[in-house]
């Protein structure tokens, strides 16, 4: 005679599986345990981000500002705990690619990290006000591009990975070349 499923208890293993979907989810015991009338409810971004802007300064939100009006656009309808790394990380990119063309442009790389920093700044404040464990924060997995720190006008990639400020750098102390 089989046991009703109910009446079952858990293995090691399937305690181990749920342990991990917890932890992906962003989920600890004391979150199962907690009362949700305790907890606020989540915003969206629509309605968060006018309270994450009135908490800096003008200059500050108005930095942000071109980067979360991609935000309001793309995901505004949604909560904050609904976004992805992935997500974020498309968005990025997506800004990066439409980046206006200047004369010291770095094909959109600036506004790739500028916008990865205004997403921060959402999730950092979310954190703060107790909205989203760091654990779930999705935009602590995303990392910033990385810039070519002897010539910040151009990408390292678009000058071989050495930018002719480090050459005349090199010919003037006698390295060489």
């Amino acid at each position: 005679m089989t046991k009703n499923p109910a009446e079952q208890t858990a293995g090691h293993a399937e305690i181990g599986a749920a342990r991990l979907l917890l932890s992906r989810m962003g989920v600890t015991a004391e979150d199962l345990l907690a009362d949700p009338a305790d907890k606020p409810e989540m915003p969206t971004f629509d309605v968060y981000i006018p309270k994450v802007a009135a908490t800096l300064s003008v200059t500050t939100a108005r930095a942000y500002g071109s980067y979360w009006k991609h935000v309001h656009r793309h995901w505004g309808a949604r909560r904050l705990d609904a976004v992805s790394a992935s997500d974020i990380r498309a968005l990025a990119e997506q800004v990066k690619a439409n980046a206006l063309v200047r004369r010291n442009s770095r094909g959109g790389r600036n506004a790739a990290e500028d916008f990865v920093a205004a997403v921060r700044r959402i999730y950092r404040r979310a954190e703060d006000d107790d909205l989203i464990d760091e654990r779930a924060n999705p935009a602590r997995k995303v990392t910033k591009p990385p810039t070519d720190a002897l010539h910040p006008t151009r990408p390292a990639e678009a000058s071989g990975g050495t930018s002719s400020c480090s050459t005349v750098l090199s010919r003037r102390h006698g390295g060489g070349a």
